[in-house]
């Protein structure tokens, strides 16, 4: 038997076992679940040693350490769903162009003059002008209650802004960045950081204000805005305004406020003191003989991967041809998350310079979001039912539906402690 023999013996086994995977369950929203962990199968969450197209990790494998980082403190990265995320010191940070990973961060050393940087509380660390209005705290981008939102009250726009609590003792001459996370989130404000520079004979006197630009209105996720600028040969002082003089009615949420020296870096989160990030001093490892002999094994390792992924992909297809969601919701739930699965390997398959598999799982792809938005069309939604007091799921079933004989359905979906006592507030089907 030939290597090529063997290797289509295989390639069959594996397509075999998928289309097992799926034949072998009979719920096809099981088949769609243990489908879609078969196709991540060789993708590794760990972005230490998994970081696609850094220099060197082609030829060294993803098994082997491609670089080491000396930095002595904790450093942050947005990853590539756009959430912040701190790495402990000596740990290389990857750097992401959107889902992407294209390299790794690589920073001189830097300060953040800012306290209370990722906690943004009106009083502690930052004050607020008398036309504005604390809207309380919202989501940031690492997933906390930490961002402000800052509203322009009935009398802005003047006397609106979020700034810090005290000036921050700077040097002449010397040049500074100021940084902010944004998102709009009523209206579209106007807004923007600006810097008023104070000489050290008159702490009352200010050498010039410098208005850095408008923050610009993202009303689909946070962006960071940078203004970076020279202080004057008098200035010594400087009070920072992050949201400034924005539109009555509006509201921006705030987030991530960074005062550094020389140019923009990546965030350094504070709380009642300013804080300071060692240089990461990354050093990529040079490929040597034996990490070439790895590199064979880890290409025939990342090509059994792809296989596996890609029989994976066609039995899904399959299973959600064969699924029936009970809602539009759950569709629209389910096809995005196995979109993202086919447009990960879609891309693989494009930077591997394999035509012919990306024309097929374009295809495929394709086929699926077709099937699946078309079904979810007349599907009924998810809604959420209010109710003055807690009623028995009978009543609950014939007030939904007009059809108490759904009561079982409707109590499945609920799960409620007792089906005589519903819950006041719960998640239904509209029909």
């Amino acid at each position: 038997m030939t290597t090529a023999d063997t290797l289509n013996g295989l390639a069959t086994s594996i397509t075999d076992l998928a289309e097992t995977l799926r034949l072998g369950t009979p719920d096809p929203a099981d088949q769609i679940r243990l489908l879609s962990e078969l196709a991540r199968y060789g993708r590794s969450p760990d972005v230490t040693t998994d970081p696609v197209g850094i220099i060197g990790y082609r030829a060294a494998g993803a098994s082997n350490v491609w670089a080491s980082c000396t930095r002595s403190t904790s450093g942050s990265f947005i990853d590539g769903a756009g959430v912040f995320r701190l790495l402990p010191a000596n740990r290389v940070r990857p750097l992401y162009a959107g889902p992407y990973c294209i390299g790794y961060l690589n920073e001189t050393a830097s300060s953040n003059l800012q306290v209370y940087s990722t906690s943004i509380v009106p009083g502690t660390g930052y004050s607020t002008g008398s036309n504005t209005v604390d809207g309380g705290a919202v989501l940031a981008p690492d997933g906390s209650l930490t961002a402000r939102r800052i509203v322009s009250g009935a009398g802005g726009p003047g006397n609106v802004y979020l700034s810090r609590g005290s000036r921050v003792t700077v040097s002449p001459s010397t040049t500074y960045t100021v940084s902010c996370y944004y998102r709009a989130a009523v209206g579209t404000p106007n807004t923007g950081l600006t810097v008023d520079e104070v000489t050290a004979g008159n702490v009352t006197t200010r050498t010039g204000t410098r208005n850095l630009g408008a923050a610009g209105v993202n009303r689909n996720g946070w962006t960071r805005v940078s203004r970076t600028f020279t202080t004057r040969s008098d200035t010594a002082q400087l009070q920072v305004y992050y949201a400034d003089n924005h539109q009555p009615g509006t509201a921006v949420d705030v987030w991530g406020t960074q005062i550094e020296p020389d140019g923009l870096s990546s965030l350094i989160p504070t709380t009642s003191a300013t804080v300071s990030r060692a240089a990461d001093n990354v050093s990529p490892s040079a490929v040597s003989a034996p990490l070439l002999v790895n590199a064979a094994q880890s290409r025939a390792a990342d090509g059994m991967a792809a296989l596996c992924r890609r029989a994976a992909l066609c039995s899904l297809a399959l299973a959600c041809a064969d699924y029936y969601p009970p809602s539009a919701t759950e569709a629209q739930r389910t096809l995005a998350a196995v979109l993202a699965l086919y447009d990960a390997e879609i891309l693989s398959s494009a930077d591997a310079g394999d035509d012919a598999a990306y024309s097929a799982l374009r295809a495929m792809r394709t086929a699926v979001s077709r099937d699946l938005t078309e079904r979810a069309i007349n599907l009924p939604e998810i809604v959420h039912v209010s109710r003055a007091v807690s009623q028995p799921s009978l009543v609950q079933a014939y007030r939904m539906y007009g059809d108490a004989g759904r009561e079982a359905e409707l109590t499945r979906r609920v799960d409620p402690p007792h089906p005589l006592f519903f819950p006041k507030e719960f998640d239904a089907l509209s029909s």
